[in-house]
């Protein structure tokens, strides 16, 4: 439902709400009548959903740390960040130097205030592009914008 809210309209999510429904009930059926055959179910049912619930975790992430880049690349593109900021914000290793050098000075609390805003930027960009209430998310994204720089300047004094 996810992938088809943030893509597609909204009768697409009212068909993925329905297609992921029949076989969530289904599944649930299954776990409420395992009986005797409970370990063959668990084994071949259960455990085969975990991973898949997992793997389709780390897709999420994957698919979150790509968009989070291309859109700050955006910002970056226009003067915001630099491109090396962008790699900073936009990655797990990236976070965590940043991290390390601000709590070197004491200011970790507001580097991971400045982390936070610049996903947000990201995610109201991606709002716009979608094209859902341009409008507001504009606004939000000039709110943002400016407290990215006050952030900036909090971590940097």
């Amino acid at each position: 439902m996810g992938f088809a809210a943030r893509r597609w309209h909204a009768g697409a999510s009212v068909a993925a709400f329905i297609v992921g429904l029949l076989p969530a009930m289904f599944l649930h059926n299954r776990w409420n009548s395992m009986g005797q055959g409970f370990l063959l179910d668990y084994v071949f049912v259960q455990v085969p959903i975990f991973f898949l619930a997992v793997a389709g975790i780390v897709l999420l992430r994957v698919a979150e740390k790509r968009l989070t880049r291309q859109r700050l690349l955006e910002y970056s593109a226009a003067g915001w960040f630099t491109t090396a900021e962008v790699e900073l914000l936009a990655t797990l290793g990236g976070r965590r130097t940043v991290l390390n050098w601000a709590g070197s000075y004491g200011r970790k609390r507001q580097m991971k205030e400045f982390l936070k805003a610049a996903t947000r930027l990201a995610n109201t960009r991606q709002r716009i592009l979608s094209g859902r209430d341009v409008p507001l998310h504009q606004a939000e994204e000039r709110q943002q914008l400016q407290h990215i720089l006050a952030l900036r300047a909090a971590v940097a004094s």
